[in-house]
C-alpha cells in the first residue's frame, strides 16, 4: 500500500511536470498582476474520516498543549502503514500546502466553515476526535456551526506575500507555546454549510476585495471549493456559486469563477456547482473534480493553478495585465503584403517570411532576403558562361560543357 511519503513524492513530481509543461510567462517590464484565488476548505466532522469512510478518531496532527499535559489529535492508522495520517483533512492540508508553497504567481486567501474557537480551558467536546486524550471524546478548541461571523470563516484575507499565513493553517500544528494559543489550524468539527460559506465569500469579494482593488478591471478572481459531502445546513450551494460568479460594482460586472473538488465524494450537486462556476451558466461546460488520494488532489490543484496563472501570448492583447502587449515575443512587418495590405509596422506575430528577393528586409527580422539569395549572395538566376570564371559561385569553373565548340 502506498505510503504518505510516496504520495508526497508523486505529488511533487506531478507539480513539477505540470509546471514544466505550462507555457512560461514572457519577461516583462510591467507590474505582474497575480490572480486572487480563495480556498474554501470543508472543515466538517467527516473530514476526520479516511477516503474510504473509516473513522480515524483525529486528523493526523500530534500537537501537545499546555506544557504537554494535553494532546491533539493524531487519531489512528487505518491503512496499515503504521502512521496516523489517513484522515481526509490531513491529506487535504498536505496537498494544499504543496500548492500554496509552489505557486508564487497566485495570491491566495483561505476560508473554512464557521466554527467557534475557545482559546482557554475548558475547551469544546469534540464530535469526531476520540481517545487521543484518554478514553472517550477529546476536548478541542473548535466547535462547528451552520452560521457564523466573517472572522470565523475568512481566516486569511487576500494580502501581498501572505502564503505563510495560509500555510500556518495547514502545518498540523496549532499550539504556539502560549497559555492562550492563537487560532492557527484547520480542524474537523461541525456540519457542512456549503451555501452559507460561499455566500460569505461573495460578500467579501463584493464588499471588500473588488471595491478596494485598483486592478479589478484586469485581475482574475476565483475560488476553489473543496468538500467531502453534501450541504447539511439548509443552504443552496449551486445557487450560491451562481450568484458568486457575477458581481456588479459601479457599472461593471466582474466574474468570480469557481472550481469544485469532491474529496472522496461526488454528486450531481457538485457537478452543477462546477457548471455554474466556470461561466455562470447551466450549460454542461464543466463538472466537479474528484480526488481519492493526496497525489490525486495535488494533481488537480496544480492543474487549476496552471489554468489560472496569467501568461502573455502573442496576440496583440495584454494577456498578463502588466500594461505591455506581446512583450518578449518577436513581431514582424509585412512589406510585401503576404497577410494583407503591405505594412512596415511590427503588426504580426506570425512571420510572413521573405518572398521577394529585392534587397529589402521585407519581414523586419533584421535579415535581408534570407532563403532567396543565390550562391553568390545576390538576387536572380546565375548562369555559367565560358570565360574562365566561376560565374555561379559553386566552386567550379566553366562546368556543364559551356566551353564545348569554342
Amino acid at each position: 500500500m502506498q505510503s504518505r511519503y510516496m504520495s508526497i513524492l508523486i505529488a511533487v513530481g506531478v507539480a513539477l511536470a505540470i509546471a514544466l509543461a505550462a507555457p512560461a510567462p514572457a519577461e516583462a517590464q510591467g507590474t505582474q498582476i497575480k490572480p486572487y484565488m480563495m480556498l474554501i476548505v470543508d472543515t466538517s466532522g467527516s473530514m476526520a474520516w479516511d477516503v474510504s469512510g473509516v473513522y480515524t478518531h483525529g486528523d493526523g496532527s500530534s500537537d501537545y498543549w499546555t506544557g504537554g499535559s494535553s494532546q491533539c489529535c493524531e487519531g489512528i492508522d487505518t491503512n496499515g502503514d503504521g502512521l496516523p495520517n489517513d484522515s481526509r483533512l490531513f491529506l487535504a492540508k498536505n496537498a494544499m500546502s504543496l500548492m500554496v508553497a509552489s505557486s508564487g504567481d497566485i495570491q491566495f486567501g483561505l476560508t473554512k466553515f464557521p466554527q467557534t474557537f475557545s482559546p482557554a480551558w475548558p475547551y469544546n467536546t469534540a464530535d469526531w476526535y476520540e481517545d487521543n486524550q484518554g478514553a472517550g471524546l477529546d476536548l478541542i478548541r473548535y466547535d462547528g456551526l451552520c452560521a457564523g461571523t466573517t472572522a470565523q470563516m475568512i481566516v486569511v484575507p487576500f494580502a501581498e506575500d501572505n502564503s505563510d499565513s495560509v500555510l500556518k493553517w495547514m502545518n498540523h500544528h496549532e499550539f504556539t507555546n502560549s497559555t492562550t494559543p492563537v487560532e492557527f489550524e484547520l480542524r474537523a468539527d461541525g456540519a457542512t454549510p456549503l451555501g452559507y460559506t460561499i455566500n460569505q465569500v461573495r460578500t467579501y469579494y463584493s464588499g471588500t476585495v473588488i471595491p478596494g482593488d485598483s486592478l479589478r478591471d484586469c485581475r482574475p478572481y476565483s475560488t476553489v471549493i473543496l468538500t467531502d459531502g453534501a450541504e447539511s445546513c439548509g443552504g443552496n450551494p449551486t445557487g450560491s456559486v451562481d450568484s458568486l460568479y457575477d458581481i456588479v460594482y459601479g457599472s461593471t460586472t466582474y466574474h468570480v469563477t469557481s472550481y469544485v473538488i469532491g474529496l472522496a465524494y461526488s454528486s450531481t450537486t457538485l457537478d452543477q456547482m462546477a457548471d455554474y462556476g466556470d461561466d455562470g451558466l447551466a450549460n454542461g461546460t464543466a463538472t466537479a473534480f474528484e480526488a481519492n488520494s493526496e497525489a490525486e488532489l495535488a494533481a488537480i490543484l496544480f492543474s487549476i493553478i496552471r489554468d489560472s496563472v496569467l501568461v502573455e501570448v502573442c496576440n496583440d492583447v495584454d494577456d498578463d495585465c502588466d500594461t505591455l502587449v506581446d512583450e518578449g515575443f518577436t513581431k514582424y512587418c509585412d512589406e510585401v503584403g503576404v497577410f494583407g495590405a503591405p505594412t512596415s509596422s511590427l503588426d504580426y506575430c506570425a512571420d510572413p517570411g521573405e518572398t521577394v528577393c529585392d534587397g529589402v528586409d521585407d519581414n523586419c527580422d533584421t535579415v535581408v532576403d534570407e532563403g532567396l539569395l543565390n550562391l553568390c549572395g545576390t538576387c536572380g538566376t546565375l548562369t555559367e558562361v565560358c570565360d574562365g570564371v566561376d560565374n555561379d559561385c559553386d566552386t567550379l569553373v566553366d562546368e556543364g560543357g559551356v566551353c564545348s565548340g569554342c
